[in-house]
Formats: C-alpha cells, sequence, structure tokens
C-alpha cells in the first residue's frame, strides 16, 4: 500500500481558502472603485494654483535675509519644540485655538514669517480658522507637518490643501497625494516631542541608574478603525502583561519627569504600530536610554532615518503568538550593553531624533526649497 504523502512544508489549503474568500469578496472591488473615483477628481486646477502661490512666496521671501518661525503648539504636538537655524532671528509659540489670539500675536510686528504646525494643530483650529489667517496674511508660509498621513487620510489632504510647504512623517502615500504635492518630497519623522532637549541631556546619569524591569512594555492606544493592531496587542498581552492597551488618556497630562519616570521602568519597549508608520514611541524608547522591539517590516523604514540596527530589535509574524522565545536574547544583548549603550542610543537619538533636530531639518528643507537648492525653480 502506498504511503499517504506529507508536505514537508505543511498543508495550506485552509488559508488559500481564507484568501480566495477575500478575493471573491466585494471589499476589494469596492476599494478599487473608490480609489477610480478618486482619481478623477479633477486636482490639477488646484496643484496648478498651489504650485503659483508657493512660487510667488519664494520670489518674495528671497528678497530677505531674516525670518520669524512661528510655531502653532498644541501640547504635545511642538509645544517643547526650540529648533535653531541661522535665518530665523525670532521664534514664537502660539498655544492657542482661538483664531483672533492668533492673528493678535502674529500682527505684533511686522517680519517676513514661516508658520510651523501639525496636523492635529489643523485639525483643532478648524479648516476655516487656518483659512482666516492664511487669507489675512497671504504672504506668511506655512509648513504643515503631517502626524498621521499613514492612516487619516482626509486630514492628509487638507494637510496638503493648506500647507505651502508639506511634509509627511512616514513612508506612506495618503489617496491623492500624488496629485497634490506640488515641491520634492521628503519624509522627516515626528521623532520625541515629550520632553526639551535640555530636560534630556541633564537626566543621562538617571536613565543609567534606573531600576528597569526585564519585562517589555508597551502601553497602546485602542482604536477601534485598527482591529488587526489590537487582536496583535491583545494577543502579546497574554504572554507580556506590560504590553497593554491604555486605559486613560492622561499621559499628556503628565509633567516631563514623571513620563521620564514612566519609560525609564522597563529595557525593552514593544512597538505595535498601526501600518508601515514609525511611531512616536520609537524615538521616545531611544532617547530614554531603552531599546524598542518593532516589527521586521519597519527596518527599512529605520535604515532611511539612519537608525543602527543594533539600537532596536525586531519580531516577526511569529513572535506575536511567541514573544517570550527571543526574550532572553534581548534582555541578554541590553545588558551586555549596558551603560555604553544606554548613553549611546539616548544621545544618538536626542542629536539626531529630538523634536529640535527635526524642527531644524524642517527648517533646512523649507529654505532649501526657497533658495532653489532643490530643484524647485521660482
Amino acid at each position: 500500500m502506498q504511503a499517504e504523502y506529507s508536505s514537508p512544508v505543511g498543508d495550506f489549503s485552509q488559508l488559500e481558502e481564507v484568501a480566495l474568500a477575500l478575493l471573491n469578496s466585494p471589499l476589494l472591488n469596492t476599494l478599487e472603485q473608490t480609489e477610480v473615483a478618486l482619481d478623477n477628481t479633477d486636482l490639477y486646477s488646484i496643484a496648478l494654483r498651489k504650485r503659483e502661490r508657493l512660487k510667488s512666496l519664494i520670489t518674495l521671501f528671497r528678497k530677505a535675509s531674516a525670518f520669524r518661525l512661528a510655531i502653532l503648539a498644541n501640547p504635545p504636538n511642538l509645544a517643547l519644540a526650540d529648533p535653531s537655524h541661522d535665518l530665523i532671528v525670532k521664534t514664537i509659540w502660539i498655544e492657542s485655538s482661538d483664531t483672533s489670539d492668533i492673528l493678535q500675536l502674529l500682527e505684533a510686528e511686522s517680519i517676513p514669517t514661516l508658520i510651523w504646525c501639525t496636523n492635529n494643530v489643523i485639525g483643532k483650529l478648524g479648516i476655516n480658522g487656518i483659512l482666516a489667517i492664511k487669507h489675512r496674511h497671504p504672504e506668511y508660509l506655512f509648513v504643515v507637518q503631517d502626524y498621521d498621513n499613514h492612516h487619516w487620510y482626509k486630514m492628509s489632504i487638507i494637510c496638503m490643501l493648506i500647507g505651502d510647504i508639506y511634509i509627511p512623517s512616514h513612508y506612506h502615500h495618503p489617496p491623492l497625494s500624488q496629485h497634490l504635492q506640488i515641491h520634492p518630497s521628503r519624509v522627516i519623522p515626528i521623532g520625541s516631542i515629550q520632553w526639551r532637549r535640555r530636560f534630556l541631556t541633564q537626566q543621562i546619569e538617571k536613565m543609567i541608574t534606573a531600576k528597569r524591569e526585564n519585562l517589555p512594555k508597551g502601553v497602546h492606544t485602542p482604536y477601534n478603525r485598527f482591529p488587526y493592531r489590537n487582536k496583535v496587542i491583545a494577543t502579546l498581552n497574554t504572554r507580556m502583561p506590560k504590553v497593554s492597551f491604555s486605559q486613560d488618556q492622561n499621559f499628556h497630562k503628565l509633567t516631563e519627569q514623571e513620563k521620564l519616570q514612566d519609560w525609564l521602568t522597563a529595557k525593552l519597549h514593544f512597538i505595535v504600530p498601526v501600518g508601515d508608520d514609525i511611531p512616536i514611541r520609537v524615538f521616545d524608547a531611544l532617547v530614554t536610554g531603552g531599546i524598542p522591539i518593532i516589527p521586521d517590516r519597519l527596518v527599512a523604514s529605520l535604515d532611511g532615518l539612519a537608525i543602527p540596527r543594533d539600537h532596536y530589535f525586531t519580531y516577526s509574524v511569529d513572535d506575536i503568538v511567541e514573544p517570550t522565545r527571543r526574550l532572553e536574547q534581548w534582555i541578554d544583548m541590553f545588558d551586555r550593553k549596558g551603560t555604553d549603550g544606554i548613553i549611546s542610543r539616548s544621545l544618538r537619538s536626542i542629536e539626531h531624533y529630538h523634536i529640535d533636530s527635526i524642527g531644524k531639518q524642517i527648517l533646512n528643507f523649507t529654505f532649501q526649497l526657497i533658495f532653489n537648492t532643490k530643484g524647485l525653480e521660482a
């Protein structure tokens, strides 16, 4: 009797059934139809007018030699940012969602002005609030940093429409972005926004001496829109109880010292992103001397940011169900790097990925565009 054949790679018939069911469902067809409908939207005329406005602003700004930076801050977004640049002679921070208050502060003096804000600030001010500022002062140049271009597509489109310079934070292209991009694209990450740079550099000794636990930590905000992510976190939680969902939104209300203490409780920080984004917590882990554990699919993105590969660990899809199988190895590597590792990760990340450094990158890119060193002809 002939022996029954057994495949050395297992039986994938059930997986094929799931895949075929997905392909035969209306979901993908609906997605494709939506993409076609969006792509058929007439955005060329809008992009053309935006391009003409940007060229006019560039002509105007090239006549100036000094500029003011106005940071529209919505804590923690940019509230602790203090970037420097040779062409910036004054920086003002405006923490208000009242358009009248913002205009009063902006109009206190007349000087060529760059306004730096994030998508969250635009969401809080509202489209009408931002447009009121732009209509009253068309000479202001708006630099919009989009923290959520990996999932908040509607807001990303609004950011592209409002911003003269648009800075995505992730290697992801929202729908329609190819039609509204009017200058060379540049991805600049969010970086660490929880602490002032000076505060962090003064806390190195505390980072070194902190009693960190071995079990990885990773408190994530649950989002109904991302059930797969929620399932990953819930699965990890069965083996790593400190990888969990937050019960409230109070973290941003903590003091810098309280936030630091929270991050110093663990050696390792498990990161579960929404998609292929690079979450803020990657940078928070690094600047506080810890080691983030990221999905292996993000390695190329971290390579793009020149983050050393020995500054983070990776996990694969099978590690989600068995996350502890590599835990001893991760802990051992953290311990062997010891004090030198903590100092190296912290100081290098503060230098390159703190919000001050991110702000300087944004300013450098903006002035490169203005002064035509990136191929944008005025």
